[in-house]
């Protein structure tokens, strides 16, 4: 393996930690203001989960958010199903894209890559870990 691919792996895997802690920060920082409210504004529901208004919508369309009754022209999201879906783990982005075409042309040129087994990647939080036994 070339030292130009291995560093590109390494900065790929401390920014996938980095974002994961981001989201973890901004999840804490949501839940703050919600420990004893029942139901949530739709801001306040992305803002907890880390992700956009339109993906609230789409979790709300799937069933694993309950919607509360509305408070005013507020569209109220319960707060025990926003519990429950952390705890099953958020959808990232890439997840939650249906099946349509590419904005890209297809004479965009496509670069080959190394394949690698999937087997061998390691877990995030290992990664993390052995991130910060690197000497900076």
């Amino acid at each position: 393996m070339d030292d130009g691919y291995r560093g590109e792996l390494v900065e790929s895997a401390i920014l996938q930690v980095l974002v994961e802690i981001l989201r973890a920060v901004r999840a804490l920082h949501a839940r703050e203001g919600t420990q004893n409210a029942l139901a949530v504004t739709l801001e306040r529901a992305s803002a907890m989960l880390g992700c956009k208004r339109s993906q609230v919508f789409k979790l709300l369309e799937q069933g694993r958010l309950e919607r509360a009754p509305k408070v005013g022209r507020s569209a109220m999201i319960t707060v025990a199903s926003i519990e429950a879906l952390l705890a099953d783990g958020v959808p990232r982005k890439g997840n939650t894209r249906s099946s349509s075409r590419s904005r890209r042309t297809t004479a965009t040129k496509v670069t080959p890559s190394a394949p690698v087994a999937p087997d061998s990647a390691p877990e995030t939080r290992e990664l993390g870990a052995a991130i910060l036994k690197l000497p900076i």
